[in-house]
């Protein structure tokens, strides 16, 4: 994955890697955020609240 993301990110100023969380249950979520996983794509903003 950080090949890809390397060689798609060649001549750019960084790049930020965005996790869409649509049907995937808060326990995933919560992994994720575990691993460092900081941006989230979200259109269900009242369970990415809670």
């Amino acid at each position: 994955m950080k090949e890809k993301i390397t060689s798609a990110a060649d001549g750019r100023k960084g790049v930020e890697l965005v996790c869409v969380s649509k049907t995937h249950p808060a326990e995933r979520i919560a992994e994720a955020i575990a691993a460092s996983q900081k941006i989230f794509g979200e259109n269900r903003v009242q369970e990415s609240e809670a």
